[in-house]
């Protein structure tokens, strides 16, 4: 949790995120949802948004939620994102 809070690469965000995921998605839902709307860099965002939207255990709710923050995103890149992931839920299952 430590590293998905304050870890300034990138790479080493999207690593913990999936890690968080690996132990479940909805124990890890509330940090991963905390982590997208406290970072700005959209890579950071994209991070966690691939790690919801690909998650197998993903909720259609919780895919709305995420969706809906990338969708009203400053950054056209987690905008798309979050346009794919809220036009099919079911993208990258």
């Amino acid at each position: 949790m430590h590293t998905l809070q304050h870890d300034p690469e990138v790479a080493v965000l999207a690593e913990a995120a999936n890690a968080l995921v690996s132990h479940g998605l909805a124990r890890a839902w509330p940090l991963l949802l905390e982590a997208f709307q406290r970072e700005n860099a959209w890579l950071r965002r994209c991070s966690v948004l691939s790690a919801v939207a690909e998650h197998p255990e993903a909720q259609p709710d919780a895919l709305l939620q995420v969706a809906q923050l990338a969708i009203a995103d400053a950054d056209g890149t987690v905008r798309v994102g979050g346009a794919g992931g809220a036009a099919d839920p079911a993208a990258g299952r």
